[in-house]
């Protein structure tokens, strides 16, 4: 589409497909500063619009094509649910929260895979300026992205409690780098490094995570984190259904004898998918009698 403005207006629309958008949140949405003249734009490239979705669904039966409404001074993109990635991931993702919490977590990971499988790249990466300077595309861009990296990140859970250790440690060890603040990628690493006997990796990844989240950033190390590290200083193998203790100086080694006991994998295996039926219910807003108290 070679109009700026127009491509900016339909992905707007696309965004709250099947919702109202009112003119001035439109507005908003398509300038940092809108013009005295934005309604009367947005009005006008609202008519261009509809004849260019007529002329992409001609064997459409008019009621059919996505088409937008004047709905209430503002406007309304409908569409079909089943025809829009989003509708369609955020459906595949409850799926995987429903069966994490039921502990089948093979459904699970197949469902993640099916969701994350939409994504062909970054939100809006095809989007080019001056389109991709409106208000409501750079938002939109930073909430799909948000969306992918909680979902990437339960899916790789998933593959660790499955014993997934060594598939998955390239491509976390990628997501690390491309997100260095996201505790849980690092997290994820630390597990799968301790796992497959990678114990001075885990150890400099921790590291290099308490540099970069507490001393260059001020923020505070997440239990879990902290759990994991320790349980990889003592050797042992990681349980994230343990007591949480305090963190360690950075680049001191807690020496074999560890307060942590060491934990044989069978067991520390069954409280990963504990943990992870648990995290994942508490998502997905489902209650569940899995483990004692996804």
């Amino acid at each position: 589409m070679g109009d700026p403005l127009q491509s900016a207006l339909l992905a707007v629309l696309a965004l709250r497909a099947n919702n109202r958008v009112g003119g001035e949140a439109l507005a908003a949405a398509l300038w940092d500063n809108p013009p005295r003249t934005a309604l009367r734009q947005i009005q006008i490239k609202v008519w261009k619009l509809r004849e260019l979705l007529n002329q992409a669904f001609p064997d459409e039966a008019p009621q059919s094509r996505p088409q937008i409404v004047n709905q209430a001074g503002g406007y309304l993109l409908l569409l079909e649910p089943s025809s829009i990635d989003l509708v369609f991931f955020d459906t595949c993702v409850k799926e995987a929260r429903r069966a994490a919490a039921r502990g089948e977590f093979e459904e699970a990971a197949r469902s993640y895979r099916k969701a994350l499988s939409l994504w062909r790249g970054p939100a809006f990466e095809d989007i080019r300026p001056p389109e991709v300077s409106a208000p409501g595309i750079r938002a939109g861009a930073i909430t799909l992205q948000d969306h992918w990296i909680i979902v990437t990140e339960e899916r790789v859970g998933t593959d660790l409690v499955l014993g997934r250790h060594h598939e998955v440690l390239g491509e976390l060890r990628s997501l690390v780098r491309a997100h260095p603040l996201r505790e849980r990628f690092r997290l994820h690493l630390i597990r799968a490094l301790g796992r497959v006997g990678r114990r001075q990796e885990a150890i400099a990844t921790y590291q290099e995570g308490h540099r970069i989240l507490v001393q260059e950033h001020g923020l505070e190390l997440g239990p879990d984190l902290t759990e994991a590290y320790r349980v990889v200083l003592a050797r042992g193998p990681v349980n994230v259904g343990g007591t949480v203790h305090r963190s360690p100086v950075p680049g001191v080694v807690v020496p074999p004898r560890s307060r942590l006991p060491l934990i044989r994998a069978g067991h520390a295996c069954a409280a990963e998918r504990e943990h992870a039926a648990r995290t994942m219910t508490d998502r997905a807003g489902v209650q569940t009698g899995v483990g004692t108290g996804l």
